[in-house]
């Protein structure tokens, strides 16, 4: 699933890094582009979309968007309400990545963090 989405981001312009480790995880997905720090984070999982959001309300401490991503067979199990109410976005996977639902956009981040995301992909490109 990390190469349709790497492909999805790269189209929107965002540098991409896969299975980038920040506060002792791996985002699965993470696209930066200037100015700094445009930050996307995207949380993968086949099909339990819970978990993958648990990861994205830690992924909004640092990244300005958030998304989760599912596999195609599974992506009608997800609550959409739940991710609007929480801000976060959903993309449903197949060979292709589509965007189902668009994040909301967070100002209020750890700069630090988001500043060292930012450069740890900007740096790997």
């Amino acid at each position: 699933m990390l190469p349709p989405v790497s492909r999805a981001l790269a189209r929107m312009g965002y540098n991409v890094a896969e299975e980038v480790r920040i506060l002792g995880k791996a985002v699965d997905v993470v696209g930066a582009r200037a100015p700094e720090p445009d930050l996307v984070t995207v949380e993968l999982k086949l099909s339990d979309w819970k978990r993958a959001v648990r990861q994205a309300y830690v992924n909004q401490t640092f990244g300005d968007l958030a998304y989760i991503a599912l596999h195609e067979d599974y992506a009608h199990r997800v609550d959409t309400e739940y991710l609007r109410s929480a801000g976060i976005g959903f993309i449903s996977v197949g060979e292709d990545a589509s965007i189902v639902m668009e994040p909301e956009r967070r100002e209020c981040r750890n700069a630090i963090l988001a500043s060292r995301l930012w450069a740890i992909v900007m740096e790997g490109t």
